[in-house]
């Protein structure tokens, strides 16, 4: 489910003709940015070692790595 604040984010930006050239994301639950936003290039930058702490993030994060055109990993895989 998008949230309706993004959505309105999202309209605010195309509204000004804002545009987004890095859309940096740092967990995977920030997943539902990319439905919402479009970037010329999309970041991911992995912190923690989710499936340790949050298992459900970890099911989704092989996604946002097929997703993002480029990632940082600063925490051990």
């Amino acid at each position: 489910m998008i949230n309706i604040r993004l959505k309105e984010l999202s309209n605010f930006l195309k509204e000004q003709n804002i545009s987004i050239n890095i859309l940096w994301l740092s967990s995977p639950d920030q997943l539902t940015f990319l439905e919402v936003f479009s970037s010329k290039i999309t970041a991911y930058h992995c912190l923690d070692p989710y499936e340790s702490f949050y298992p459900r993030l970890a099911l989704v994060e092989p996604e946002m790595f097929r997703k993002a055109d480029v990632t940082f990993v600063t925490a051990p895989l």
